[in-house]
């Protein structure tokens, strides 16, 4: 599945590539390869920002939060302790890293939308933000929606500019 990835990558020369993962399980890994590939296939590759895992432990959080009888109400926001929050910091700031090591990177925070505290938000009126305890939910993926149509606005425009001036 990645092998064909990279092959479209190569083939297409995208605009823009997403990368998003859970960094905190790459921060000791080596992955330059990948992103020297990318400096050469793609114009833009953005790396969004892990947000905080929930301190649930691998479960269903909607199952989670029926199970610690967290009620759903309208325009209330709720939160749960946040977990893994060391390897989660290590994970933010190799993402950083990684985006300032390479010229075509762009570092997409995250973190701020989900966390307050220590803790995690994971209901947002009857809006379950989590599928578990470090997937997103539907709705919680919505939740960085506008930021990352602004950061995409902005490199097209920025090409826009570039190209005008050639």
């Amino acid at each position: 599945y990645d092998e064909a990835r990279l092959r479209f990558i190569e083939k297409w020369h995208p605009s823009i590539v997403f990368i998003s993962v859970r960094w905190s399980t790459y921060a000791n890994e080596s992955i330059g390869d990948l992103f020297e590939f990318l400096e050469q296939n793609a114009s833009h590759v953005i790396l969004i920002e892990q947000p905080p895992e929930l301190a649930i432990g691998n479960r269903n959080a909607l199952q989670y939060l029926c199970y610690q009888q967290v009620h759903p109400e309208i325009d209330v926001r709720k939160f749960l302790p946040a977990g893994n929050t060391d390897a989660g910091s290590k994970g933010r700031d190799f993402v950083r890293s990684l985006a300032r090591s390479y010229a075509n990177c762009h570092y997409l925070p995250t973190f701020d939308l989900y966390a307050q505290d220590s803790r995690v938000l994971c209901l947002d009126g009857k809006n379950v933000v989590y599928a578990d305890d470090d997937h997103l939910s539907t709705y919680g993926t919505l939740i960085a929606a506008d930021r990352i149509e602004e950061l995409v606005v902005e490199i097209i425009e920025a090409n826009r500019e570039n190209v005008a001036e050639e």
